[in-house]
């Protein structure tokens, strides 16, 4: 593999891992059946909250978990799904994910690990 690119995947596994570890709560969901629109209006309202709704490659995420100890996350990294975290104190993420998004939709989040 090229080293430039090797270098990349290296700094995006310790960014997830340093991201994971800070935050106060950290929520992986699967996002299967939702619009793009549905998507971006979950994302703006976690913005607004101060939380961050993120898609990375299963692949970097497990490194990262796995270079934590958070090996009870592995199961929950798999298909379509997005990392969810807030390092600053209020609203938690799992909060605003099911208490203002999903009861009013058809569809729903399903909270994979958190």
């Amino acid at each position: 593999m090229n080293q430039t690119i090797l270098q990349q995947k290296q700094e995006l596994v310790k960014t997830i891992a340093d991201k994971i570890a800070n935050a106060g709560s950290t929520v992986v969901v699967e996002y299967r059946g939702l619009t793009v629109a549905e998507v971006t209006e979950l994302r703006r309202t976690l913005r607004e909250e101060g939380c961050e709704m993120v898609v990375y490659k299963n692949s970097m995420t497990q490194r990262a978990v796995e270079e934590l100890g958070y090996h009870d996350l592995l199961d929950s990294l798999k298909g379509p799904n997005a990392i969810t975290w807030k390092t600053v104190w209020g609203i938690l993420p799992e909060s605003l994910l099911y208490r203002r998004f999903t009861p009013c939709r058809s569809k729903s989040l399903a909270q994979e690990a958190g």
